[in-house]
């Protein structure tokens, strides 16, 4: 008993490693613990709480749900997410409805853990989940979306655990949902699930100016040939009327995004016909890393493009001089010498060797003169114009 009361002390210490450690040894001792933690979720010292809920969770022990539950009512947003997270580990569906209230809370993270906790939980959560994308509350259903799409963050990642058709059509449903957030949940949601009958819906939703380049994500993740043509005119920038705003407070072009979307899925459908707009497309800063790592996923067919751009004898011109600047302060290369080097790399992931005089061609890629990166221009008020241009003479000041 010594021990244990020892080291709910130490649950409550100022550092996270010794709390980790603490857990990890009161773990160790087994399920006859349990009584000691389940007083220590009443404790009034929020660390203890917090930390005995995460052993319970590591426990994994029905007989703690009830105390549990009851935690996720605490006032502290870290002790709610413990208690959380442990429900999820013990997965006994009694937790279910408390972990759907949670949905409400004011904390993004408590609400997150909950869903993540619901995800673990397993099927037998998919109807209350469902049943929460009929809640007035917008939050709740972004949140359900999220948990059915195994979206475990606000980003495009998470595991897939249910597939069934009643849960593509609900999500389907929500991408009609008046509310902007829960239609970009839901296409995101459909992208990760990656069933083929969601593709129209997609379509469809590219015609919305707020989730345009999550539907492309999404259709790239599903990867059907269906979708190939209007992905391709997204890229393009064409083929398809715009409604709706697109994400507000984007400090970033949106159409930018849009094609970043595009390039991206391009490569998840593997359709050779692509592969010329791809090869082009590395001619674009921003856009290149995004082509390239499409080219790879399509494989062997974009090997022979790319060597053929190798040669073009236009490969080495860029359009703008905001060009010329960005890939030297990046790579500090020329913008020529940083395009070859990407097609070389790609090549390279592919699998592609050089030939012998190609090979010195690629040793030659190195560091470029600082002197020839930039043209100097006219003389101007500050002087000659470029980076590395001599800086002007003082103007005379008169008095």
């Amino acid at each position: 008993e010594k021990a244990v009361e020892g080291l709910i002390t130490l649950f409550n210490d100022n550092m996270m490693e010794v709390q980790a450690e603490a857990v990890k040894a009161m773990a160790s001792m087994g399920k006859c613990v349990i009584p000691q933690l389940l007083t220590g979720l009443k404790d009034k010292r929020w660390r203890v709480r917090e930390q005995a809920a995460k052993t319970l969770g590591e426990l994994r022990d029905p007989q703690a749900v009830p105390g549990l539950n009851l935690v996720c009512r605490d006032r502290d947003g870290a002790v709610k997410s413990a208690a959380a997270e442990a429900l999820g580990k013990i997965g006994d569906p009694k937790a279910i409805p408390t972990l759907i209230k949670l949905f409400k809370d004011t904390s993004k993270i408590v609400r997150e853990t909950a869903g993540t906790a619901l995800m673990y939980i397993g099927k037998e959560s998919v109807d209350a989940l469902l049943e929460s994308l009929k809640d007035p509350h917008f939050v709740v259903r972004c949140h359900a979306v999220r948990a059915l799409g195994g979206m475990t963050t606000d980003y495009q990642m998470g595991r897939v655990w249910v597939r069934e058709a009643r849960v593509v059509d609900a999500l389907i449903d929500m991408v009609k949902d008046p509310d902007r957030a829960v239609r970009e949940d839901a296409t995101i949601a459909l992208g990760n699930i990656g069933d083929a009958r969601a593709v129209d819906a997609l379509m469809e939703a590219m015609k919305d100016g707020t989730v345009k380049r999550h539907a492309i994500a999404s259709l790239g993740m599903i990867g059907d040939p269906r979708a190939y043509p209007p992905v391709l005119d997204a890229l393009k920038g064409k083929g398809i009327h715009q409604e709706g705003k697109p994400t507000p407070g984007c400090i970033i072009s949106e159409d930018l995004l849009i094609k970043e979307a595009a390039a991206t899925a391009l490569g998840h459908f593997r359709h050779p016909k692509v592969i010329p707009d791809l090869v082009l497309l590395l001619k674009d800063l921003v856009l290149r890393d995004y082509a390239a790592n499409s080219l790879v996923l399509i494989g062997d067919a974009a090997i022979e493009p790319l060597v053929w751009f190798l040669h073009d004898p236009d490969l080495s011109k860029v359009q703008q001089e905001s060009e010329r600047v960005l890939a030297f302060a990046t790579t500090r290369m020329t913008a020529g010498g940083a395009l070859k080097k990407t097609v070389l790399d790609t090549l390279d992931k592919l699998g592609w060797k050089p030939t012998e005089g190609l090979s010195k061609e690629t040793r030659e890629i190195e560091y470029t003169d600082t002197s020839n990166v930039l043209g100097e221009g006219g003389e101007g008020r500050f002087g000659k114009s470029g980076d590395f241009a001599m800086p002007a003479k003082p103007p005379k000041i008169e008095r």
